[in-house]
């Protein structure tokens, strides 16, 4: 049995932003868990029995985000190498994600239980320009390195969900 329509289109229309802002594996990892996944297991059954809505509670982003922490983990041998820098086409990575749920179940089940990690270097942008332009016109580099030091610390804090 297929996911409940309104939260399939959830991952479908996340699908869509994702692919339009540039992430397009993200947007084939929420592609195929809208078109394939179906409700048995505790991860799927979660998503599948969501109360709240989907879109407000970017469910398809914390989906996608269990996912991916566990693929860099190396939790998941075969998610792993279904995951970029690897090439992989639908079939595959969707054998990965398979995988992934009957090994792992439980923690992308308590994945879904908080927000979805951000894109912390993406929006570091404008914080690094600022400090470069700062560090040039005062002449004092270290102006230039405190956001890169934010960032190195903010990677290095981030622990998904205990397993």
């Amino acid at each position: 049995m297929p996911l409940p329509r309104p939260i399939a289109e959830s991952f479908r229309r996340q699908a869509d932003g994702c692919f339009l802002l540039g992430s397009p594996f993200t947007a084939l990892v929420c592609r195929l868990l809208a078109d394939r996944l179906e409700p048995a297991g505790l991860f799927a059954s979660r998503i599948g029995s969501w109360s709240g809505d989907p879109k407000d509670d970017a469910l398809p982003l914390r989906a996608a985000g269990g996912l991916h922490a566990l693929a860099r983990t190396g939790g998941c041998p075969p998610l792993t190498a279904a995951y970029p820098p690897n090439p992989a086409d639908a079939d595959t990575v969707w054998a990965g994600i398979k995988a992934a749920i009957e090994a792992e179940d439980a923690f992308l089940s308590a994945y879904l239980d908080g927000p979805p990690q951000t894109n912390e270097v993406a929006r570091s942008d404008p914080s690094m320009s600022s400090g470069s332009t700062l560090s040039q016109a005062s002449g004092r580099s270290e102006v230039a390195s405190a956001p890169a030091r934010r960032i190195a610390a903010l990677s290095r804090s981030f622990v998904p969900a205990a397993r």
